[in-house]
Order: structure tokens, then sequence, then C-alpha cells
């Protein structure tokens, strides 16, 4: 099988109807190949840009019509989990996408097709090339189509309350009580605002405010869910920082509570 039927038969197999067009080339040549056959031809990165942009508009729509609980804030962390460069390094692995990468010489040497952030990069340029031939309407179902598990596990974690999420997420590695206190409450009889502090074994998670203590619970265990979610993504980078900011305040470079 020649390069370019390998190549048209591996796009029908990940969804995408188009042969192996200009733009689609070109959303598999990495900046090293460019630069090694002169710079004849333009890389990736344009195309990156542009899937970056096309990506982040459809991940959102999709939040914010399945999703309507949740506010800016929790929407804007949602979409962050879904389009970050860890989880489009594993979408890019799911769709073998390094095997079809043009990258240079040198870079293929050290193993560069497979890297999390070159694949993510390649994943991102071929959305950018797909919304150009086939348009947003198209793009749109192949973003559903790759990065659908990331999507639903999103919608199905936000279709929980933050209170019976935080204690599902804090009891994935065993039994753990989780508890909630009301640390003070301002203002007169009829209009009272409750601070509301979460803990789990020694540690305060978070902590919340709201009109009732019913909101201010839900509003700690948000708070708690955002930093056990950061303290991951730290983790993944090593602590320093802001990461380690958020790994003293009471999870460990997994996300978890510390003991």
């Amino acid at each position: 099988m020649n390069d370019n039927a390998s190549l048209a038969a591996w796009l029908e197999s990940i969804g995408v109807s188009c042969g192996p067009d200009e733009l689609i080339v070109r959303a598999l040549s990495h900046p090293s190949f460019v630069n090694e056959n002169g710079g004849r031809q333009e890389s990736n990165q344009r195309l990156e840009f542009l899937g970056d942009a096309v990506l982040g508009l459809v991940v959102g729509e999709m939040l914010y019509k399945s999703c309507p609980g949740l506010q800016e804030g929790d929407l804007t962390r949602k979409r962050a989990a879904v389009v970050r460069e860890e989880t489009l390094a594993q979408v890019g692995m799911r769709l073998a996408l390094g095997k079809h990468l043009r990258v240079g010489v040198g870079a293929a040497s050290t193993g560069d097709s497979d890297r999390p952030r070159v694949l993510a990069s390649g994943v991102e340029a071929l959305i950018g090339a797909l919304y150009l031939l086939k348009g947003l309407r198209y793009a749109r179902g192949i973003v559903r189509r790759w990065l659908g598990p990331e999507i639903n596990q999103i919608v199905r974690e936000s279709q929980h309350d933050p209170k019976s999420l935080l204690q599902e997420r804090m009891q994935e590695s065993g039994p753990v009580e989780v508890s909630y206190t009301v640390e003070r409450e301002d203002g007169p009889p009829h209009d009272r605002t409750f601070e509301v502090s979460v803990w789990s074994e020694g540690r305060m998670l978070g902590s919340g405010t709201g009109k009732s203590k019913k909101r201010a619970e839900q509003e700690a265990a948000r708070n708690a869910l955002a930093k056990r979610d950061q303290a991951g993504d730290a983790g993944r980078k090593g602590p320093s920082g802001e990461g380690m900011a958020v790994l003293k305040a009471g999870f460990d470079d997994a996300g978890h509570a510390r003991a």
C-alpha cells in the first residue's frame, strides 16, 4: 500500500470522509519535518492555532447545552479539562496519530511523534484542517467522535451535586470520611450568610459561603473539587510555585486528600 493509500485508509478509520487533501498533509507536518526539508512548505502550527479555537468553541458549546446547572467558572474548568494537552495526547494515541505524523529524522529518532505535546498539537491541527475543508458542523461531529469519552465523563460528573461528587472522588482509593463545619455566620436572622469548610482526615479541603448552610456546603465541595483538579495537574507538571501551594492545601500529587 503506497503512502497516499495508507493515509486514506487511516483517515477513513478515524471517521474522516475526505482523502489526503493538502490541508490534511499540512496538519500532519511537524515543524521539524519542514525545517529539515528546507522550509519550502508550511508546518501544522497555524492549523494548530485554528484547531485550538474550533475545539474550544465546540467543547464549550457542548458543555453549555449539556450542563445547564454549571456556572461560568465551572464551565471554564470543565472545558479546560477536556482540551488540555494530556487529554488531547490520549486522543492522539487512540487515533494512532503518531504513526502518520511527518516529523524530521532527528525528531523521529528520539520518538517525538509520540510525545504528548506533539500528539496534542497534531489533533488540534487536524481539527483546524477539517474545519477549513468541511465547515463547523463537520468539525463538531469530529470533536464529538474523537473526544466523546472525555466529554461524556465531564457531563456525567456535572449531573452530580458537588457534595456527592466530592464524596465519590475521595472514596476512589477506599473509604474516607468527609465532614462539613460551619466556620462563621454573619448578618441579621432574616438574611444570614454562612461560611462552611469541608474536611477529611484532619485536612481542610475547601471552603464556601452561601445564604443557607446547604448552599455553603455545596460551594465548599465545589471549591474542594476545583483544588483537587488543580492538584492533579500540578502533580503531573511537578509541584512548584502555585502547584506546591495547592498541594499544601491538603492534597497529594495525585489529587487525593493527604493523611
